[in-house]
């Protein structure tokens, strides 16, 4: 694994655990067992890989061996799969974040 691909991997697991920590501190670690976010989760995913499928298969973009982990997973680097995922668990965050800021008194 050479460095580029150490600092990505570094940087979706830093994410995963400030996503993680920012539900905890919440309260709200629970939500991730909900029905609303494992469909958001699920539909995402979906939606992301079928697009990268498809700018793989139009020649849109590619994914060089030396620029990704060695492991592959239906022929998309390991990291796409996780990389949707990822996103959907710090999108959920800010979510959950936000809705429970209380609105400024005045």
């Amino acid at each position: 694994m050479n460095s580029q691909n150490f600092s990505y991997v570094l940087f979706e697991a830093a994410g995963i655990t400030a996503a993680l920590l920012i539900l905890y501190s919440l309260g709200a670690i629970r939500t991730l067992a909900t029905k609303q976010f494992l469909g958001i989760l699920a539909g995402q995913y979906l939606l992301w890989i079928a697009w990268d499928f498809l700018a793989v298969e139009l020649g849109v973009f590619y994914f060089p061996p030396e620029g990704n982990l060695p492991f592959r997973f239906l022929g998309l680097p390991m990291e796409e799969h996780l990389f949707f995922p990822f996103h959907s668990l710090l999108s959920w965050a800010v979510v959950v974040l936000a809705h429970s800021a209380k609105p400024p008194s005045r």
